[in-house]
């Protein structure tokens, strides 16, 4: 299979409503958890250092 990657910038309005989204599921689950224990999260990768790629023929990337 052939593959056509591409990067994006972090800040695409389609990457930025991803983060969002990712943000609230983290923070609901910090809060679910509060009571037994805390935790925090930080970006890295590929979004922190703005090099995101995606394959525009497929959802892989």
């Amino acid at each position: 299979m052939q593959h056509s990657f591409h990067y994006i910038s972090k800040k695409d309005p389609e990457v930025k409503k991803a983060y969002g989204d990712i943000l609230n599921i983290l923070k609901g689950a910090q809060d679910l958890v509060r009571e037994e224990f805390t935790f925090r999260f930080d970006v890295v990768g590929s979004y922190k250092r703005n090099m995101i790629t995606y394959d525009a023929k497929s959802n892989i990337g």
